[in-house]
């Protein structure tokens, strides 16, 4: 039995490990980019924009982007962990009564809140600036942190729900019978089998609001309580924009991120092939 791979096998991962050489270097060249151009001044920037230059100014252009958008990061943080967290908390008990409790009209209200997959969200920005005007909440934390809530309650509600019903309902059965209350179950059972889904849904939640622009723009006048994107863009549209700053400013505000990604990297991946998301 030849063990060995042929020739047409070697040739084929050959051209697939190429293809996948090019599509990284074109995934990270924006990245490489911003990194280098944080690192010029603004003469070494008109001279040679895209290229290596010497010396580097990391220090000045980083702890002059660092002044001006720490505030805007910490607020961006707590708006977005805060809302995440109660977002999946209050999502996940809502599946969990939709998964594994049978009443009349469970279906129809699941259905019903999938519909609202398909409204744009952009629909409904008037609407909830009006609410958010009628509660006296503009320039507040909460002119954020509850439409966020809302603003992912329905796909995670969609996901959740997927993912509860392919749990073993055997394991539900026997909690029962020892005398867990339904509770009990939820926050001691079920939430912890779905670390995986949960890491995920975390992941792509904070993705949205991290880089969510248009709310924050129009809910929030005070300096004090603007966020990481409204920083960069004063930074962007400053008179004369200086580029290895505002680079310098891109790339702190990635790093939250990609540290997040970095760590839950193995959760993530199994919750989107846990079969509750598919892309």
């Amino acid at each position: 039995m030849n063990i060995l791979p042929t020739w047409k096998e070697l040739r084929s991962d050959w051209m697939l490990y190429l293809f996948l050489f090019i599509v990284t270097i074109i995934t990270f060249a924006p990245l490489l980019l911003m990194v280098n151009i944080s690192t010029k001044n603004s003469a070494q920037f008109a001279v040679n924009p895209l290229g290596v230059t010497f010396p580097f100014h990391l220090k000045t252009n980083y702890a002059f982007a660092f002044k001006l958008i720490w505030r805007p990061a910490l607020n961006t943080i707590f708006v977005s962990i805060t809302s995440v967290a109660i977002g999946i908390f209050l999502s996940s008990m809502a599946a969990y009564i939709l998964a594994v409790f049978d009443f009349p009209g469970r279906e129809l209200i699941f259905w019903g809140l999938t519909v609202l997959l398909m409204v744009p969200a952009i629909l409904t920005l008037v609407p909830r600036y009006l609410i958010i005007v009628d509660l006296k909440l503009i320039n507040t934390y909460w002119a954020l942190i509850l439409p966020y809530i809302a603003q992912r309650q329905v796909f995670n509600i969609f996901v959740f729900r997927t993912f509860f019903r392919n749990l073993p309902k055997e394991v539900l059965e026997a909690a029962r019978i020892e005398g867990a209350s339904n509770f009990r179950i939820y926050w001691s059972i079920v939430m912890p089998m779905s670390k995986p889904i949960i890491a995920t849904l975390a992941l792509l939640g904070l993705l949205v609001l991290w880089n969510d622009f248009v709310w924050p723009l129009v809910t929030l006048d005070n300096p004090e309580l603007r966020t990481l994107t409204l920083a960069l863009y004063q930074l962007a549209s400053a008179g004369s924009a200086q580029w290895g700053i505002m680079m310098a400013g891109y790339v702190l505000a990635s790093l939250p991120l990609l540290i997040l990604f970095i760590i839950f990297t193995k959760p993530f991946v199994e919750g989107m092939t846990s079969g509750a998301i598919k892309l």
